[in-house]
């Protein structure tokens, strides 16, 4: 039996190449509670999984770095709000390099303010993932399950991206002349991935390989949710990203989590909810936590709100990492 595949979003901030290994991270967390479990004696969690690193922040880097010569370009862009572009310049032009904001909130601005943003970070996941699914999906008998988990701003990033993903018809009408002026390595990304697209075309005979009912994801966990606050596609209610299935509910998941904490500054600031429909899908977990757990490698952190809003402090909850495990682990369920 393949493993399942968990393609793991990360939040807003800087992240190396190793961030999964980060004591703040998720899938850390998984595994040491996994270890807590008898069934996990024998194997580890790695033997039933497989954990991909969905990667973006480098994109929000490169902006930061290149502002100044990014700006007038900026400009004529398309914004999500009419008026937005000026306001979005002069808070991005009186960031310092090492500020909190510039790493963190510039993030936020930057994605939520520019749809040629929006766009370059949705192909950056979508290629990540249409690669994965390229090579397990077309690797022998076995289809693997796969699995979404975000945090925070990944949320919103998975939201847009999946809904692209299944839909494909952002791929017709993106400018890439327009993405190019911004973006040379843009061009390249996404001439990749139509490679890629072209070939899962052609294995299994449709047009789009990840339209709902042909493709879906098994699970889609969302860990501090903003998706309903940040979204540059379909806000969620109207999106495929949603819970059940899809000749029913024209849904991309069968499981669904939205998961926030009372004490998490992001998740008091988004209260996302789920429209009254998901509910009757069977897929769909609301869960609000009020917990407080020490988290080892961040105890040292001077801001608790950090600490709570950290991925690791979410599943070091029972009742979302024993929802993961039977969800990612096949014997499990």
């Amino acid at each position: 039996m393949a493993k399942d595949i968990v393609f793991v979003l990360h939040g807003m901030g800087e992240h190396s190449d190793d961030w999964m290994t980060d004591k703040a991270g998720a899938i850390p967390a998984l595994k040491d509670a996994a270890k807590n479990y008898p069934f996990f004696e024998s194997a580890s969690l790695d033997t039933y999984v497989e954990f991909v690193p969905i990667l973006y922040d480098d994109i929000f880097r490169k902006i930061i770095a290149n502002w100044t010569d990014q700006a007038n370009g900026l400009k004529k862009s398309i914004p999500v709000m009419p008026g937005l572009p000026d306001k979005v310049l002069t808070f991005m032009q009186s960031l310092d390099d090492n500020d909190w904001e510039s790493t963190h909130a510039g993030d936020v601005v930057l994605y939520w303010g520019f749809r040629l943003f929006q766009q370059r970070v949705s192909l950056r996941v979508i290629k990540q993932i249409v690669d994965k699914v390229n090579q397990t999906a077309t690797a022998g008998d076995s289809v693997p399950d796969y699995h979404i988990l975000a945090t925070s701003l990944g949320t919103a990033v998975a939201q847009d991206a999946l809904h692209h993903l299944g839909t494909e018809t952002w791929l017709e009408g993106l400018a890439a002349r327009q993405v190019a002026e911004i973006d040379e390595e843009y061009r390249q990304e996404r001439a990749d991935l139509l490679v890629s697209l072209d070939r899962l075309k052609e294995e299994f005979g449709t047009s789009n390989p990840f339209a709902p009912g042909l493709f879906g994801f098994e699970s889609v966990a969302m860990l501090s949710n903003v998706s309903g606050l940040v979204f540059g596609t379909e806000p969620p209610g109207a999106s495929i990203v949603r819970p059940g299935t899809a000749s029913e509910h024209g849904a991309y998941t069968k499981h669904y989590l939205n998961v926030n904490h009372v004490a998490d500054p992001v998740s008091l600031a988004t209260q996302f909810r789920a429209p009254p429909d998901w509910e009757l899908s069977g897929g769909y977990k609301d869960l609000t936590f009020n917990h407080f757990f020490p988290i080892e490698g961040i105890d040292t952190v001077a801001d608790v709100a950090s600490r709570i809003h950290s991925a690791a402090h979410y599943v070091a909850n029972p009742d979302l990492h024993l929802r993961l495990l039977m969800l990612y682990v096949n014997p499990y369920r």
